[in-house]
C-alpha cells in the first residue's frame, strides 16, 4: 500500500502488524477459484486512491462455477476493500497479498477455505465464500 503524500491520515499505531480474522463458516471454496476472482478484483483496484476524497469502499462479489453436489461449497466470493480510521493510501501491488492472506493462513488444503478478513489499522480487505440460494 502506497500512502498518500507519505502519509496516512489518522492511521493507529500498529506497529506495522497485519491482523488477520478467520471466518469460521461450513461456507468453503476452492482456492483456484478465490485467486482467480482476486487477480481480477486487484486490477480493478489497484491505482486507485482510497479514503479521504476517494474511494471508501470497493465491493464486489463473484459467481463461482460450482459443480460440486456438496451443499457447503460456495455459490459466490465476496472481495472487499474498505478505507479505515479515517485513512488515505493509493492501492498498489500489495492487494493480491492482503486478500490471499485469509485464504492461505486460515485453511490449509486447496479445497476448504472459509475466508476472512485482514486489517492493518488502515484499510479492512475481506476475502468471503457465500452461498446464495437462486
Amino acid at each position: 500500500m502506497i500512502l498518500v503524500g507519505g502519509m496516512s491520515l489518522g492511521r493507529p499505531n500498529l506497529d506495522g502488524l497485519e491482523k488477520i480474522t478467520c471466518r469460521s463458516s461450513s461456507i468453503k471454496a476452492s482456492r483456484s477459484e478465490i485467486l482467480k476472482f482476486i487477480e481480477s478484483f486487484c486490477a480493478e483496484a489497484e491505482g486507485q486512491k482510497f479514503g479521504n476524497n476517494g474511494i471508501h469502499e470497493l465491493r464486489e462479489v463473484y459467481k463461482i462455477d460450482n459443480n460440486s453436489n456438496n451443499q457447503a461449497m460456495a455459490t459466490h466470493l465476496l472481495l472487499e476493500l474498505k478505507s479505515i480510521n479515517g485513512c488515505e493510501f493509493l492501492v498498489d501491488y500489495s492487494c493480491g497479498r492482503y486478500l490471499t492472506r485469509p485464504t492461505d493462513e486460515c485453511n490449509i488444503g486447496e479445497d476448504s477455505k472459509g475466508g476472512g478478513y485482514v486489517a492493518d489499522g488502515c484499510s479492512l480487505w475481506k476475502t468471503l465464500p457465500l452461498l446464495k440460494k437462486n
